[in-house]
């Protein structure tokens, strides 16, 4: 399951690491060849190529997986969509995590951010176990599965709270604190889906 980790938000978080410095955006002659650039930096509601392609993508990261998780036999062509969303999150949140850890130890101020670089390695080794352990369809481990579902959730809300202090100055962290986020309440979803006893195949 290493298709989902690359979904936008992960590309996002790659882009705005401090060593990362695409030469095309270098003049504003070159920025002309990417208006799709200044309408995403603009804010404008207008989904732009780039978006438009990496929106595409992850849906079809979507389709796939719940596609194979349907395919087992175990699962009998039947899919708890909440926990199918739960493992994509999962997965994003991993490798967003990993990267904004990455991209704090280039920072000048790193001194400053070693909470936030313990914080989202150790977000990102949860969400990596709890989306393997939620892809698994043989047999059945549903006490466990819920409580790494909580665990990865508190997880991500002390990671998104840490990183959110640093969102101003660092927009790799923005971005991180904002996969958290989705990460967390899709781990919810999923626990309120097993809990109401809904199918986890």
């Amino acid at each position: 399951m290493a298709g989902p980790a690359r979904s936008a938000s992960c590309r996002a978080a790659l882009t705005t690491h401090r060593d990362f410095k695409p030469a095309s955006f270098g003049t504003t002659a070159r920025r002309r060849r990417w208006p799709h650039v200044r309408r995403l930096r603009s804010g404008s509601s207008k989904r732009s190529p780039i978006a438009a392609t990496q929106h595409n993508y992850a849906e079809k990261l979507k389709m796939l997986a719940g596609q194979m998780i349907t395919k087992h036999p175990d699962a009998s062509g039947s899919v708890s969509d909440k926990l199918v969303r739960c493992i994509e999150q999962c997965f994003e949140c991993e490798q967003t995590c990993i990267s904004c850890a990455d991209a704090c130890i280039a920072e000048k101020n790193v001194d400053q951010l070693k909470q936030c670089i313990r914080l989202s390695l150790d977000c990102a080794d949860v969400c990596g176990a709890v989306g393997a352990l939620s892809s698994r369809r043989t047999g059945s481990n549903e006490t466990v599965l819920h409580a790494a579902l909580e665990l990865c959730a508190i997880t991500c809300t002390r990671c998104a709270e840490e990183c959110e202090r640093h969102a101003s100055k660092h927009e790799h962290c923005r971005i991180c604190g904002e996969a958290c986020r989705r990460c967390e309440r899709a781990c919810r979803d999923a626990m309120a889906d097993i809990g109401a006893g809904a199918e986890v195949h």
